[in-house]
């Protein structure tokens, strides 16, 4: 097979891009400051003349008023823009998350001298579908051709080969812990012979990661530790105040120190009470020096109370399944950059014991391009594996929804098999009538039934508008809910006649985000 196919891990800190062609991977070099090609930062910057860079290039740029960081945050907010002087234009996140893919995909043709291929692109598991929509939108008009959007830990199964060799049953937790979020997903997997079922029981995130840990530890740990120090720096700043992303660019500096003691500290074997140091440079020339030990770290996450949410959200995974038990699983898998923190790392040992996970084996070298690997053989798996008969199920990460009496009534539980399909519900006439028709759509990421409409755990959808001339009852019509895999709901309109006959009148589809 001379197909290829192209998984991008469009991280909140970083961008992996793996190709794979059914026989051999290739790590996409994204620029000449990559080593190793594995990873480079998710950043872009908007230089004069109509220059653009991403990743180290622009992470060393100084003008911060010009540079943007964690793009994919900002696609998780409803009207998020800036504007950007050096091209004196106004951008929206999708704008620049486009611009991103412009360039990844200028390399990708450039590594693998071709002018087309298939991608597969991840998305966290908290990720809304207008999120989600986003995302493809922006991968779609810099010239990138979509074939599908998978969850980053579901991906990531796909990477470990070994779950796929022996016959028989395995149960395994996938823990991806990354820089914006923590995401979790509870797979079968049933292997007899050449056919190979993988069933995602259950998926959870929760909206916490690498970056809030960065911006947790400078304000909890080092400008209490350092605040006089960092005030005068403040004080005499002759930096710009703002950012394009709102905040001061010695804030933004600051953190990004933080960061870099974090990584230092976590990838070095030394005393917990051991302090590191690095030098940070002012905007005066003068240097400082700040240090930092593993043991203040964890102070702050025992404070934060990290250890009980993360137990929290794996109780969660297992509630919401009802074929298996923690004492069930046979594999954990942990990926992210944040899984390289032991901290977090025993947490797993703890929770299912160390005969299931070992904190201590975890090998740090394959977290950081699994997803995006991953994504390229789920894809081939699914589409186009020819020893082996995949079938593959993934469950809808959220509630699913419609607006009534401006109150969110859930249809579609969490964590359903994408495919699901409700049983008959009603829509009463007098209330289309007063909305001419329209029916709003909704999605939660919590298990919240009958909440206000403007609830900030409900998310908008999109909207379906019915076909008034079609229906001749005056008091109730049914219809059914079915989400289908390609992220298209589907929704079926029907009227009872007089003899109890249930006929179909229309079925209305909705592109969610669209």
């Amino acid at each position: 097979m001379n197909k290829q196919i192209v998984g991008i891990d469009f991280g909140a800190s970083n961008l992996k891009v793996i190709a794979y062609n059914g026989r051999k991977e290739r790590v996409i070099k994204l620029n000449k400051l990559q080593s190793k090609g594995a990873e480079i930062p998710n950043v872009i910057y908007y230089g004069k003349d109509n220059e653009i860079k991403i990743g180290d290039r622009a992470e060393k740029e100084l003008d911060n008023k010009n540079k943007i960081s964690y793009i994919k945050r900002k696609l998780e907010l409803k009207d998020w823009k800036c504007y950007i002087e050096n091209i004196n234009r106004e951008k929206n996140a999708q704008d620049i998350a486009s611009d991103i893919f412009t360039l990844l995909n200028n390399k990708i043709k450039e590594n693998l001298s071709i002018e087309k291929f298939d991608s597969i692109i991840t998305m966290p598991v908290c990720f809304s579908e207008v999120q989600k929509n986003r995302i493809k939108k922006a991968a779609i008009s810099a010239g990138i051709d979509v074939k599908s959007i998978i969850t980053e830990p579901f991906a990531a199964l796909f990477s470990i080969e070994e779950l796929f060799e022996d016959d028989g049953e395995k149960i395994v937790v996938i823990f991806d812990f990354g820089g914006s979020t923590l995401d979790l997903s509870l797979v079968k997997i049933i292997k007899d012979d050449e056919d190979i079922e993988v069933i995602e029981l259950a998926s959870v995130g929760l909206h916490y990661g690498g970056m809030d840990i960065d911006k947790g530890i400078y304000e909890n740990i080092l400008y209490l530790k350092y605040k006089d120090v960092i005030d005068k720096i403040l004080s005499e700043s002759k930096q710009d105040i703002i950012t394009s992303k709102g905040l001061s660019v010695e804030f933004v500096n600051f953190v990004n120190m933080a960061k870099s003691l974090k990584e230092n500290i976590f990838a070095t074997d030394i005393d917990d009470d051991d302090e590191m140091e690095e030098q940070y440079l002012d905007s005066l020339g003068n240097f400082y020096e700040f240090g930092l030990t593993k043991q203040e770290i964890i102070n702050m996450f025992e404070k934060l109370g990290l250890k009980e949410k993360i137990i929290e959200v794996l109780d969660e995974l297992f509630e919401n399944s009802d074929e298996v038990n923690k004492e069930d699983v046979t594999i954990v898998k942990a990926f992210g950059g944040s899984s390289n923190i032991d901290y977090f790392r025993n947490i797993l040992s703890d929770y299912f014991g160390e005969d299931i996970f070992d904190s201590e084996d975890w090998e740090s070298e394959e977290v950081y391009t699994a997803i995006a690997s991953g994504a390229t053989r789920y894809f081939y798996a699914k589409e186009l594996e020819e020893e082996y008969n995949f079938e593959i199920h993934n469950v809808i990460p959220f509630n699913i929804g419609i607006e009534e009496n401006n109150r969110y009534i859930k249809y579609i539980n969490r964590n359903e098999f994408y495919g699901f399909e409700t049983l008959y519900r009603p829509l009463f006439i007098k209330e289309l009538n007063k909305k001419q028709y329209l029916l709003s759509i909704y999605q939660s990421f919590e298990d919240i039934d009958g909440v206000d409409i403007d609830d900030e755990r409900v998310i908008f959808m999109g909207n379906i508008k019915l076909t008034k001339e079609l229906y001749s009852t005056s008091d109730v019509i049914l219809f059914k809910m079915k989400m289908l895999e390609d992220s298209i709901l589907k929704l079926s309109f029907y009227e009872q006649k007089e003899n109890d006959d249930i006929v179909l009148i229309e079925d209305q589809f909705l592109s969610i985000g669209g």
